[in-house]
């Protein structure tokens, strides 16, 4: 995938890209970024710190079973600043057409459309893999990714347990 540059409505300039492999310490310091109640909005926790190998998991996809994708700022030059979202996909199983979804945006940059480019990329890169469903599961106090996620298909509950929703997208 090439790196895709984007001007959002808000005038923000962003660049859309795969997470470099030597991107954990990047993702790491990132999760540390979140706020705590963004944190446990992604990861059902307030941790802030995650193992090597957690982190790497994300890091080393290969595009066709997993792919993380990063969106960074971008300065007048062009270059990039900072990155500020990351979204992954996994697929459930080698050849499935369902891969399980995720997303985290920076406080600062929730509601400027980070998401929705960023989502909307992944998407397409799912499709062109072969992927024709994400799967899920949300807060069922985070009301804004499930309306996040129906930008880009369409959402079905599949059930709620323990304050969660289990979802599906068809893409």
């Amino acid at each position: 995938m090439e790196n895709k540059v984007v001007r959002l409505e808000s005038g923000l300039e962003i660049v859309i890209r795969p997470i470099m492999r030597d991107g954990v310490a990047r993702l790491a310091e990132g999760i540390r970024k979140l706020s705590p109640r963004s944190r446990q909005m992604r990861f059902f926790s307030t941790r802030e710190l995650y193992s090597e190998a957690e982190l790497r998991h994300v890091v080393e996809a290969d595009g066709v079973g997993a792919l993380t994708l990063v969106a960074a700022t971008l300065d007048e030059n062009g270059e990039e600043i900072d990155s500020v979202a990351a979204a992954h996909f996994f697929r459930e199983a080698p050849g499935a057409d369902c891969a399980e979804v995720a997303i985290a945006v920076l406080d600062a940059y929730h509601r400027l459309g980070v998401g929705t480019v960023l989502l909307t990329e992944l998407a397409e890169h799912a499709k062109a893999v072969g992927i024709r469903r994400w799967s899920g599961i949300c807060s069922t106090d985070n009301v804004a990714i499930l309306r996040l996620i129906a930008k880009v298909g369409k959402v079905e509950l599949l059930r709620c347990a323990s304050a969660t929703y289990h979802f599906e997208l068809r893409l």
